[in-house]
Parts: C-alpha cells; sequence; structure tokens
C-alpha cells in the first residue's frame, strides 16, 4: 500500500499564458544566466518544498526569463499536477532554445503519464541525445531501450553518476541491473498461461478487531504453499513478509528499500525473483519479489501490486468476491482518464467548493483520505488516529462525511481520514490530493485497464 487536474496558483498561471505570447512575437528578449537560481529551485523540488520552489519562480518570471527559468516552471506546474500548464511552459522553453534537453524530457513525462507512449519515447529519445549524464532523462529513456546490452550500459552509467550525489538511486540501479543479469534478456512477469479470460476468487480480509477492509488472493510461488495476499491498486509488484518467503526457492538478487506511506524512512527490503507465481491457471514466470520484515495485519502474507495483471483489462468486484481478467484490445476510457505513475493510478476528484485534485485508486488502503489542502475550511476534524504503513506510524484525523465526484462518479465517505500526502506525492513527482480506499472503492465493482488508463466505478 503506498496510491478535473489540481490548478495551479493563478498569479503563475496567468504569467505563462502572457510569457509564452510574448516570447512567440518577440526572439530578441534578453536572456540571463540563471544557472543558480535554476539549481536552487531543483534542489526545493527534490527535497519537497514545492511551495518554496513555486514561488521563487513567480519572483523571477519576467520577459527576460530565459529557457532554463521557463524549464523549471514547467516542472513546477508538473510536480503541482497541472500538466496543461506544464506543457506551456516546456514549449515556451523550447521556443528560447530548442536543445533544452529538460523541456523535451518534461514533455516526454507528460505523454507517458497520459498514456501515449510512442510520443513519450520520442521526446525521451531527443532529450537522451541531447544530455546522456542527466540521470532523470536516462532513467526515462531506459524505459523504451529493448536491448539488453544498451540497457546495461545506461544502468552502468546511472550508477556511477549518481554513487556520490545520489546513493539511494544508485543502489536502485544497481538493483535492477542485477535483475538484468539475471533475466538475461528475458521480460520480467512474462505471462506463462494461455492469454484468455480468467475468473479468480477473491477472499474478504478481516483483521484481528476490525470490519472487513480489504481483498486477499491466493497465489502460489514456485509451486509451493499456498499465500494470501491483499489486492492492491495502490502498490507495485510483490511483497512478501520475510517468514512467508521461506522455503519458497527464490533467489536474492540485491538488497532494497520498501517505499509506501508512514512517517520513518524507507524500510530495508530485499530484491528476490520468483520462477514462477500462480492463480490457479493463471501463472507468469520471472516475477521479481520484495521481501521485507514490515509490519503488516496478521493473516496475510504479503501485497500484490494489481499492475502484475496490467496485459489484462482488470474487473476487481468486492460484492461477488470476483476478479476477472479479460484479453484483448485496449479498451479506451469513456468514462474518467486516469492518469498513470508506472503502476499506480490517479483519477480527478473533486470535493465541496470547487476544490480539485488527483486521487490515488487504492485498493489496498483500510481508508478513503483527503490531504488537509483540499478539506473546506469550516469542515470539522476529530478523533487523532495513528496510522501503519510500510514506513512505520502516521498522525491522521477523523474527517466529517464527504460528498465527492470522482473518476467522474458521485461518491460518499462517512468517515474520511486527513493527512498529510506530501510524503507520497514527493515520492511518485505528482501532487496526490487524496487516497480512493477499500471502503470507498468496495461498493461497486471497479474496471480498469493500465494500457489506457481507463478507470470506471460501477457497472
Amino acid at each position: 500500500m503506498i496510491r478535473h487536474c489540481h490548478p495551479a496558483p493563478a498569479g503563475i498561471a496567468i504569467a505563462m499564458i502572457s510569457l509564452g505570447l510574448a516570447c512567440a512575437a518577440n526572439d530578441s528578449l534578453p536572456a540571463r544566466d540563471s544557472a543558480g537560481l535554476v539549481a536552487t529551485g531543483r534542489a526545493m523540488l527534490r527535497s519537497g518544498r514545492v511551495d518554496e520552489a513555486r514561488r521563487l519562480i513567480e519572483r523571477a518570471m519576467d520577459a527576460g526569463a530565459d529557457d532554463a527559468l521557463w524549464c523549471l516552471a514547467g516542472e513546477v506546474q508538473f510536480r503541482n499536477g497541472d500538466f496543461a500548464a506544464a506543457n506551456q511552459a516546456f514549449r515556451a522553453a523550447l521556443d528560447r532554445n530548442a536543445r533544452n534537453a529538460r523541456a523535451w524530457w518534461g514533455l516526454g513525462r507528460i505523454e507517458q503519464i497520459h498514456f501515449r507512449p510512442e510520443a513519450a519515447r520520442d521526446f525521451f529519445a531527443k532529450a537522451f541525445g541531447l544530455d546522456w549524464r542527466d540521470n532523470d532523462i536516462v532513467l526515462s529513456y531506459l524505459d523504451f531501450v529493448s536491448k539488453p546490452a544498451d540497457r546495461r550500459r545506461l544502468l552502468q552509467n546511472v550508477v556511477a553518476l549518481s554513487r556520490t550525489t545520489m546513493p539511494e538511486r544508485a543502489e536502485l540501479a544497481q538493483g535492477r541491473l542485477d535483475l538484468e543479469d539475471r533475466l538475461a534478456g528475458r521480460q520480467p512477469a512474462a505471462l506463462d498461461s494461455d492469454y484468455k479470460t480468467y475468473r479468480i476468487p477473491l477472499r474478504g480480509f478481516r483483521p484481528v478487531g476490525s470490519d472487513r477492509h480489504g481483498m486477499t488472493i491466493t497465489a502460489r510461488i514456485n509451486g509451493k504453499r499456498s499465500l494470501k495476499l491483499v489486492l492492491d491498486t495502490g502498490a507495485r509488484g510483490i511483497l512478501l513478509l520475510r517468514h512467508a518467503s521461506r522455503d519458497l526457492g527464490m533467489e536474492r538478487l540485491a538488497s532494497s528499500q520498501l517505499a509506501g506511506f508512514g512517517g520513518a524512512g524507507a524500510a530495508e527490503s530485499a530484491l528476490s525473483i520468483a520462477d514462477s507465481v500462480a492463480f490457479g491457471e493463471l501463472r507468469f514466470r520471472d516475477c521479481p519479489v520484495e521481501v521485507s520484515g514490515v509490519l503488516l495485519p496478521e493473516g496475510i502474507d504479503g501485497i500484490l501490486g494489481a499492475n502484475l495483471f496490467e496485459r489484462f483489462r482488470l474487473r476487481i468486484d468486492a460484492g461477488a468476491q470476483i476478479l476477472e481478467l479479460t484479453p484483448g484490445e485496449p479498451e479506451s476510457a469513456r468514462d474518467a482518464k486516469a492518469i498513470g505513475l508506472k503502476g499506480l493510478l490517479l483519477v480527478p476528484g473533486q470535493i465541496a467548493e470547487g476544490r480539485e485534485g488527483w486521487f490515488l485508486l487504492d485498493t489496498g488502503a483500510a481508508f478513503t483520505a483527503i490531504a488537509p489542502g483540499l478539506t473546506p475550511p469550516a469542515a470539522p476534524r476529530s478523533g487523532a488516529v495513528s496510522l501503519a504503513g510500510v514506513q512505520g506510524a502516521t498522525a491522521a484525523l477523523r474527517g466529517s462525511p464527504m460528498a465527492f465526484l470522482a473518476a467522474g462518479r458521485p461518491l460518499s465517505e462517512p468517515q474520511p481520514l486527513v493527512f498529510d500526502l506530501e510524503t507520497i506525492s514527493q515520492r511518485e513527482g505528482v501532487k496526490i490530493s487524496g487516497l480512493l480506499g477499500y471502503p470507498t472503492l468496495s461498493r461497486w465493482p471497479i474496471t480498469i485497464d493500465y494500457r489506457t488508463g481507463l478507470v470506471r466505478i460501477g457497472n
């Protein structure tokens, strides 16, 4: 468990529109050296000081703003979830300087989260050709590199360039290298059974002393004993608790870190690989598995990120306790169009007084939550609670009953929680204003297509 768009402040959005027109009309505007200011702004973004970065760029933007400032403005807007304004800023940067690699990278990120992979690939390739030493660009470009030797070379570069300045990134890149070596060119989590319709039983999950607040799915790893995993749209891949992983015959590849919500740092884990993972007749081979000693509710063996089934269209029916996987061509989003963050889905949501934001679809969360900034000022809050996540405990408050619109459907939640989602937002790179958890999502069947961003709540 971890996770219409959130608008930027009017001042900077209007400034962008005006400056965009000015740049198009007058190429002779003076540019200034803004390297120090941009470096400061990016450091603010990396450390989660998004409002400070926004204020910094607002003060700096004027008719003489150069391409580097425009690019930073786009990165701030992307982080705030205003992708239209971000797109405008990146293009204004390219009007100034067509060789600004990070502006091309920014355009690629916008295409990628909107499920337009071909356009994203072209933008990332352009950015990489202009700056192959920028690790943000390299890691995005890597998603579209198919040759194992080329992928290995790029990951080695990331390790070398990050070892001193960003050791956690270097460690993650090394783990990916170890996985690439183990797979020897094979695709991870490849389908190893027929591409057909599957109907997989689910079970309600009731931790001791609580009502049902989740769904579990039964899996077998390497043909061994049955494991009970929480089916979680707010997680990626497979996580096993350490005691549940014993005697499964998995190969340990590298040390890793497990991120989720919670007040402490990332939890220690080990990246392992399972030769096979099966759900009845449905089988996958060469599956990466995180093994950790994190504390999870008693009665489960781990967590299964629903994105493992991304080749299919998913229909999760908590009432009927069935997960239906349908093959075939991707289904276009006729309802709300989500954005995708590499296996996580965010849907547009709106609550009282027109407040808007991006909500994480999270069937693994035992609650629905909103960030403090999205709640109406007069909304009462009471009853402090402590939430246990993979990164420790997080303080939250009980909010008042909430009616809202999410994924194009009117929803309500009698007991939402209110807590700071900035840690999750910082990790994922986009402002997340709420979590749609199991109490809300379990009332209707949910249809998901990870290939196009379709999210449909209800029949």
